[in-house]
């Protein structure tokens, strides 16, 4: 597969690792399926980007929490369903904490 323009190499190599790890941990080790819930810890990296991005379109209920409020707004923006300030308490019981 060509490399995209605009990704350098490294870019571009982390990309597919990120990716990789983030289907791994919902699908292989969680075991997740549509419908199921998951939360997302300390969003605002490039896996927790994944991992909201993956379970949204794969149909799952994705919660996710940040000390930051811009990046609790960007999760919002890429998929999240609702987001917590860390260490608050969910209003629900999830399937899977990552």
């Amino acid at each position: 597969m060509p490399r995209p323009r605009h990704l350098t190499w490294e870019e571009s190599a982390c990309y597919t690792l990120t990716l990789a790890t983030a289907y791994r941990m919902l699908f292989v080790r969680g075991g997740l399926r549509p419908g199921e819930s998951v939360l997302v810890q300390g969003v605002g990296g490039g896996v927790s980007t994944a991992l909201i991005t993956l379970a949204r379109a794969a149909g799952l209920r994705v919660y996710a929490t940040s000390r930051s409020e811009a990046k609790r707004a960007r999760a919002l923006e890429i998929g999240a369903h609702e987001v917590f300030d860390s260490g608050e308490r969910l209003p629900v019981k999830v399937d899977a904490t990552m």
